[in-house]
């Protein structure tokens, strides 16, 4: 990242990625 502060809706973008992918990893391990 060559900026310091990231703008409100690219971290937005990555908080809402980061909870699909828990959720993704979770139902992916549950049904294992």
């Amino acid at each position: 990242m060559n900026t310091s502060m990231p703008p409100p809706l690219l971290h937005r973008i990555n908080s809402t990625l980061r909870i699909i992918n828990n959720t993704i990893v979770t139902h992916y391990t549950y049904h294992q």
